[in-house]
């Protein structure tokens, strides 16, 4: 079923904004004895939203907000069993910015499931130069000390690890390795 619009899109409002502050999209319909104009809007969007964090924090004091206490990101298992699952974490970002994370936050604390599933950074003149880093654990084991080791440790916090291209890689620290796998000609 398709669902018609409530207002202009952002490209829209964007130039509504900028180049017609007097335009009928800014007129809230439900006052019929005044007609808004962007900066009355503006305002009282302000206010609203200053009035919503102020009884949601319970505190006046801006300084005492936490953007990470209303928004936070959480990474379901596909089985949407709670225990194979990792977060909530607090998490920065929106759904319009380098840090995608779609939250809707009108009732409350918002989760974001959804964002980056890695971020990756390509060194062409050297592969081994590459990093990244995924939301998650490098295992798909949840008894495993690597089923959720990245998100924490790195993911979270803006880090990266090395991600090695050739073989064997001549950076590669062998202090890393945890275990090997033989392979034998003929079997064991």
């Amino acid at each position: 079923m398709y669902e018609a619009a409530s207002g202009p899109g952002l490209n829209v409002l964007e130039y509504l904004m900028k180049e017609v502050p007097n335009s009928h999209w800014f007129d809230n319909i439900s006052t019929t004895d005044v007609k808004e104009t962007r900066d009355d809007i503006i305002l009282t969007a302000l206010d609203d939203t200053i009035e919503w964090l102020e009884n949601f924090y319970d505190s006046s004091d801006p300084t005492t907000w936490r953007w990470g206490d209303i928004h936070t990101v959480y990474y379901g298992h596909l089985t949407g069993l709670e225990a194979l699952s990792v977060g909530p974490f607090e998490w920065s970002g929106s759904g319009h910015c380098v840090t995608p994370s779609g939250v809707s936050i009108r009732s409350g604390v918002g989760r974001a499931r959804s964002g980056a599933s890695e971020r990756l950074i390509v060194d062409f003149s050297n592969l081994n130069n590459t990093i990244s880093v995924i939301p998650s654990g490098q295992r798909g084991h949840s008894n495993s000390k690597h089923y959720s080791d990245q998100v924490e440790t790195l993911f979270l916090l803006g880090k990266y690890h090395m991600q090695y291209f050739t073989n064997p890689p001549t950076n590669f620290p062998t202090s890393s390795i945890e275990s090997r796998i033989y392979f034998t000609a003929g079997g064991v």
